[in-house]
C-alpha cells in the first residue's frame, strides 16, 4: 500500500481524514482481511504525522471493529468478512444519503438525479 500518495486537506481533523482513507482502503478490499497494518511509529514516519495521531486513528478503526491488535504494537485488519461488507453497505448508505439530501436542497427532482447519474456513469 502506498500511503504516500494520500492528500489531506486543512478543514477536516487529520486523525479523521486517516481514518477514512484507512477505513475505504479496507472496504474496497485493498488492504485485505488479515494483513498487518504498520505500526503507530511506522505508520507515524510514512505519514509525517505525530505518533498520536496515528494511535487516535487506530482506536476509531478498532472501535469499528474494522483493526484488531495483537499483541504489542501490532495491528491487522480484520477477518470478519461479514462485518467488512456490513460496514461496506453502511458507508454505501450514508454517501447515498448525503448526496440525495445534497441534490434535493438543490432543488432537484429524483428525475432529474437519475438522468443526471446515467450521465456521469456513460462517463466513467
Amino acid at each position: 500500500m502506498n500511503y504516500k500518495q494520500w492528500i489531506f486537506d486543512d478543514v477536516t481533523p487529520l486523525y479523521i481524514q486517516i481514518s477514512n482513507h484507512l477505513k475505504y482502503e479496507i472496504l474496497s478490499g485493498r488492504i485485505c482481511p488479515g494483513e498487518i497494518l504498520p505500526s503507530i511509529r511506522d505508520m507515524a514516519k510514512i505519514l509525517q504525522v505525530n505518533p498520536n495521531t496515528i494511535a487516535r486513528v487506530y482506536r476509531v478503526l478498532k472501535s469499528d471493529k474494522l483493526i484488531d491488535s495483537v499483541r504489542t504494537n501490532r495491528f491487522l485488519v480484520t477477518q470478519d468478512t461479514m462485518h467488512i461488507d456490513v460496514q461496506k453497505e453502511k458507508v454505501i448508505n450514508e454517501i447515498c444519503a448525503l448526496f440525495l439530501s445534497s441534490m434535493e436542497s438543490m432543488g432537484y427532482s429524483t428525475s432529474q438525479v437519475r438522468r443526471i447519474l446515467e450521465q456521469c456513469s456513460s462517463k466513467i
